[in-house]
Protein backbone atom coordinates (compact mmCIF):
# COMPACT_ATOMS: atom_id res chain seq x y z
CA UNK A 1 0.00 0.00 0.00
CA UNK A 2 1.45 3.57 -0.83
CA UNK A 3 1.99 5.89 1.70
CA UNK A 4 0.83 9.28 1.94
CA UNK A 5 3.36 11.92 3.22
CA UNK A 6 2.64 14.25 6.07
CA UNK A 7 3.31 17.31 3.74
CA UNK A 8 1.15 16.20 0.93
CA UNK A 9 -1.33 16.32 3.68
CA UNK A 10 -0.68 19.26 4.96
CA UNK A 11 -0.37 21.00 1.59
CA UNK A 12 -3.77 19.78 0.75
CA UNK A 13 -5.09 21.03 4.08
CA UNK A 14 -3.54 24.24 3.33
CA UNK A 15 -4.99 24.46 0.02
CA UNK A 16 -8.97 23.23 1.20
CA UNK A 17 -8.99 26.09 3.51
CA UNK A 18 -7.30 28.54 1.13
CA UNK A 19 -9.64 27.91 -1.77
CA UNK A 20 -12.94 26.12 -0.38
CA UNK A 21 -14.33 29.33 1.40
CA UNK A 22 -17.79 27.66 1.42
CA UNK A 23 -17.87 23.84 2.25
CA UNK A 24 -20.97 23.16 1.99
CA UNK A 25 -21.55 24.83 -1.51
CA UNK A 26 -18.51 22.80 -2.65
CA UNK A 27 -20.18 19.42 -1.73
CA UNK A 28 -23.31 20.54 -3.38
CA UNK A 29 -21.44 21.53 -6.17
CA UNK A 30 -19.74 18.27 -6.35
CA UNK A 31 -23.01 16.61 -5.61
CA UNK A 32 -24.40 18.40 -9.31
CA UNK A 33 -21.21 17.62 -11.24
CA UNK A 34 -22.03 13.58 -10.13
CA UNK A 35 -25.86 13.29 -10.99
CA UNK A 36 -25.15 15.36 -14.67
CA UNK A 37 -22.39 12.44 -15.57
CA UNK A 38 -24.04 9.68 -14.40
CA UNK A 39 -27.15 11.11 -16.43
CA UNK A 40 -25.34 11.44 -19.11
CA UNK A 41 -23.58 8.64 -19.60
CA UNK A 42 -26.37 5.84 -17.94
CA UNK A 43 -29.38 7.62 -19.37
CA UNK A 44 -29.01 10.44 -22.18
CA UNK A 45 -26.33 8.12 -24.54
CA UNK A 46 -27.93 4.52 -24.03
CA UNK A 47 -31.05 6.70 -25.54
CA UNK A 48 -29.84 8.79 -27.91
CA UNK A 49 -31.17 8.12 -31.35
CA UNK A 50 -28.94 9.08 -34.32
CA UNK A 51 -29.88 7.67 -37.41
CA UNK A 52 -30.94 9.79 -39.81
CA UNK A 53 -32.81 8.61 -43.31
CA UNK A 54 -30.96 8.35 -46.23
CA UNK A 55 -32.43 9.04 -49.50
CA UNK A 56 -31.20 7.02 -52.62
CA UNK A 57 -32.66 6.38 -55.74
CA UNK A 58 -31.74 3.19 -57.20
CA UNK A 59 -33.00 1.00 -60.13
CA UNK A 60 -31.36 -2.55 -59.43
CA UNK A 61 -30.34 -4.70 -56.44
CA UNK A 62 -27.06 -6.99 -56.62
CA UNK A 63 -26.42 -9.31 -53.62
CA UNK A 64 -22.57 -8.99 -52.98
CA UNK A 65 -22.13 -11.57 -49.68
CA UNK A 66 -24.43 -11.73 -46.34
CA UNK A 67 -23.33 -8.18 -44.76
CA UNK A 68 -22.71 -6.24 -48.19
CA UNK A 69 -25.00 -5.43 -51.44
CA UNK A 70 -24.78 -2.57 -54.03
CA UNK A 71 -27.91 -0.62 -54.69
CA UNK A 72 -26.88 0.42 -58.69
CA UNK A 73 -23.18 1.04 -58.35
CA UNK A 74 -23.35 2.10 -54.70
CA UNK A 75 -22.26 -0.88 -52.10
CA UNK A 76 -24.06 -0.92 -49.08
CA UNK A 77 -22.41 -2.40 -45.89
CA UNK A 78 -24.46 -3.51 -43.14
CA UNK A 79 -23.57 -1.45 -39.90
CA UNK A 80 -22.67 -3.10 -36.62
CA UNK A 81 -22.64 -6.41 -37.92
CA UNK A 82 -20.46 -9.06 -39.56
CA UNK A 83 -21.53 -12.29 -41.21
CA UNK A 84 -19.18 -15.00 -42.28
CA UNK A 85 -17.22 -14.91 -44.80
CA UNK A 86 -18.35 -16.29 -48.46
CA UNK A 87 -16.18 -14.06 -51.31
CA UNK A 88 -13.49 -12.61 -49.66
CA UNK A 89 -10.46 -13.41 -51.71
CA UNK A 90 -8.02 -16.30 -50.30
CA UNK A 91 -10.58 -17.15 -48.01
CA UNK A 92 -12.55 -20.31 -47.75
CA UNK A 93 -16.14 -19.75 -47.64
CA UNK A 94 -17.18 -19.87 -43.42
CA UNK A 95 -19.70 -21.76 -42.08
CA UNK A 96 -23.06 -20.51 -42.21
CA UNK A 97 -21.72 -17.75 -44.89
CA UNK A 98 -23.69 -19.04 -47.32
CA UNK A 99 -27.16 -19.35 -45.27
CA UNK A 100 -26.42 -15.13 -44.54
CA UNK A 101 -25.64 -14.19 -47.78
CA UNK A 102 -29.02 -16.24 -48.92
CA UNK A 103 -31.16 -14.53 -46.51
CA UNK A 104 -29.52 -11.28 -46.99
CA UNK A 105 -30.16 -11.83 -50.93
CA UNK A 106 -33.62 -12.99 -50.69
CA UNK A 107 -34.59 -10.55 -48.23
CA UNK A 108 -33.34 -7.31 -50.78
CA UNK A 109 -34.04 -8.88 -54.25
CA UNK A 110 -37.99 -9.29 -53.32
CA UNK A 111 -38.41 -6.22 -51.02
CA UNK A 112 -41.10 -3.65 -52.04
CA UNK A 113 -38.93 -0.85 -50.05
CA UNK A 114 -35.14 -0.67 -48.57
CA UNK A 115 -34.37 2.04 -46.34
CA UNK A 116 -31.09 2.84 -45.21
CA UNK A 117 -30.56 4.77 -42.12
CA UNK A 118 -27.38 6.26 -41.20
CA UNK A 119 -25.52 7.06 -38.05
CA UNK A 120 -24.20 10.72 -38.08
CA UNK A 121 -20.59 10.46 -38.37
CA UNK A 122 -19.95 7.20 -39.41
CA UNK A 123 -21.49 7.10 -43.01
CA UNK A 124 -18.95 5.37 -45.22
CA UNK A 125 -16.04 3.30 -44.62
CA UNK A 126 -12.51 3.06 -45.73
CA UNK A 127 -13.46 1.34 -49.14
CA UNK A 128 -16.39 3.90 -50.22
CA UNK A 129 -18.99 1.77 -48.99
CA UNK A 130 -22.17 3.40 -47.34
CA UNK A 131 -22.45 2.65 -43.90
CA UNK A 132 -26.22 2.09 -43.10
CA UNK A 133 -28.73 0.35 -40.86
CA UNK A 134 -31.14 -1.39 -43.58
CA UNK A 135 -34.99 -1.71 -43.07
CA UNK A 136 -36.42 -4.67 -45.97
CA UNK A 137 -40.52 -3.85 -45.76
CA UNK A 138 -40.48 -1.82 -42.25
CA UNK A 139 -38.21 -4.83 -40.63
CA UNK A 140 -34.20 -4.12 -39.67
CA UNK A 141 -31.88 -6.26 -42.06
CA UNK A 142 -29.30 -6.55 -39.48
CA UNK A 143 -31.58 -8.07 -36.79
CA UNK A 144 -33.04 -9.98 -38.94
CA UNK A 145 -29.70 -12.16 -39.45
CA UNK A 146 -28.45 -12.01 -35.86
CA UNK A 147 -32.32 -14.05 -34.72
CA UNK A 148 -31.06 -16.84 -37.08
CA UNK A 149 -27.27 -16.69 -35.71
CA UNK A 150 -26.13 -16.14 -39.26
CA UNK A 151 -24.46 -12.45 -37.84
CA UNK A 152 -22.72 -11.15 -34.60
CA UNK A 153 -22.16 -7.52 -33.19
CA UNK A 154 -19.23 -6.36 -34.82
CA UNK A 155 -17.18 -3.01 -35.84
CA UNK A 156 -19.51 -0.72 -33.72
CA UNK A 157 -18.46 3.38 -33.40
CA UNK A 158 -19.77 3.80 -29.88
CA UNK A 159 -19.11 7.23 -30.47
CA UNK A 160 -21.50 7.93 -33.49
CA UNK A 161 -23.99 4.66 -32.97
CA UNK A 162 -27.78 4.88 -32.75
CA UNK A 163 -27.85 3.44 -29.15
CA UNK A 164 -31.46 2.35 -29.39
CA UNK A 165 -30.78 0.19 -32.11
CA UNK A 166 -27.97 -1.61 -30.68
CA UNK A 167 -29.17 -2.07 -27.15
CA UNK A 168 -32.00 -4.28 -29.01
CA UNK A 169 -29.59 -5.81 -31.57
CA UNK A 170 -27.51 -6.89 -28.68
CA UNK A 171 -30.55 -8.54 -26.49
CA UNK A 172 -31.65 -10.59 -30.41
CA UNK A 173 -27.62 -12.12 -30.25
CA UNK A 174 -27.83 -12.91 -26.69
CA UNK A 175 -31.06 -15.25 -27.43
CA UNK A 176 -29.86 -16.43 -30.70
CA UNK A 177 -26.19 -17.00 -28.31
CA UNK A 178 -28.77 -18.82 -25.53
CA UNK A 179 -30.46 -21.08 -28.04
CA UNK A 180 -27.63 -21.58 -30.25
CA UNK A 181 -28.53 -20.60 -33.07
CA UNK A 182 -26.58 -20.21 -36.63
CA UNK A 183 -22.82 -19.53 -35.82
CA UNK A 184 -23.30 -19.83 -32.02
CA UNK A 185 -23.99 -24.16 -32.13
Amino acid sequence: MAKIKKSTVNNLNKNVKKYVKHPVLSVVLLAIISVSTYVYNEIYIPNRQSATVMTLDYQEVKCVDGDTFKLDKQTVRLLAVDTPETVKPNTPVQPFGKDASNLTCDLITSANNIELKQDVGNEYDKYDRVLAWVYIDGELLQEKLLEKGFAEIKYVNNKTVDQSILTKLKAVEKTAQDKKLGIWK
